[in-house]
């Protein structure tokens, strides 16, 4: 005797009336299709734009060649100076970023990381003091940098790395060094804060290097105060810091490898309104008579 064996869905309790459409029992997805940014990513390569960048004072040099997504989709500074180049000319090839000095090195680091999304390479902690130098005076250069053409995210990269450096870590004594990094730190900034107090460490500290025991900074060594913009104030209140502990400042680890919060208060924030409004104001500084934004 045959017998017909009933198939039983266990996936479910709910079982669709006879010929109701099943169409009415599956929800309608809500979260965006994901493929889409796929489909736009490949919209923007096909109709991108290789961009001449040109850094520093002297035009001469060669220029950087960016694809113009990397600059748009990395910072809002770049995508309302594109913006405004549009509206006012047929075709853009050329930026013109005149910053002050020798800043070549540090737009590599800005233009690596926009492209790769990590730093070049780490802050040395060998006792090499002048690569060091070197180091610390580039990464806050590109800090300087990605605060002006709003990159918080890179700022907070940089400073990370410098924090971490100097958990183990002092500055180089050599004042030319010392006094370079505190005098393009920009007042009332996280970086100015960091480099002051990490100076204070090495002309007061007990022992305030790594390598050479018993040897520190002169305070006859500093610039004059106003050498900087707020420098006098922004040392005194390292000085304050110091006297109050006495010993180097930990901001990422504490006794027993403890993780702190402190380095929270060294890091920035994008503000939506004031990166708004200086892209917008940056961007419509001029357009020359050749058709090339002048930054």
């Amino acid at each position: 005797m045959d017998q017909k064996m009933e198939v039983v869905d266990l996936t479910t309790n709910d079982t669709p009336a006879q010929g109701e459409p099943m169409s009415n029992i599956i929800e309608p997805i809500s979260e965006p299709e994901p493929i889409n940014e796929v489909e736009k990513f490949i919209r923007q390569l096909q109709h991108d734009r290789m961009l001449k960048i040109y850094v520093g004072q002297d035009t001469t040099k060669p220029p950087f060649h960016v694809p113009e997504s990397v600059l748009v989709n990395s910072s809002s500074y770049f995508a309302d100076v594109i913006k405004h180049q549009q509206q006012n000319v047929s075709e853009m090839s050329s930026l013109y970023f005149p910053d002050e000095g020798d800043v070549s090195l540090a737009w590599g680091v800005l233009l690596y990381w926009m492209i790769n999304k990590r730093l070049a390479f780490s802050i040395t902690g060998s006792g090499d003091m002048v690569r060091r130098g070197k180091h610390l005076l580039l990464f806050s250069q590109a800090w300087v940098l990605a605060d002006k053409y709003l990159l918080p995210k890179l700022q907070n990269k940089i400073m990370m790395e410098l924090m971490n450096h100097f958990e183990e870590h002092s500055l180089p004594f050599d004042a030319n060094v010392v006094n370079n990094l505190l005098n393009i730190s920009p007042v009332d900034t996280p970086l100015r804060r960091l480099l002051s107090e990490e100076t204070v460490h090495i002309i007061y500290a007990d022992e305030p290097n790594d390598f050479y025991p018993g040897k520190r900074m002169k305070p006859s060594e500093l610039m004059a105060s106003d050498g900087a913009k707020g420098l006098s104030g922004s040392l005194l209140e390292a000085f304050q810091t110091f006297s109050d502990g006495g010993k180097r400042i930990r901001r990422l680890r504490g006794a027993g490898d403890k993780k702190l919060k402190v380095y929270k208060k060294y890091l920035v924030k994008k503000k939506v309104k004031e990166v708004a409004n200086r892209g917008e104001t940056e961007s419509a500084k001029a357009v020359d008579s050749s058709g090339d934004w002048k930054g």
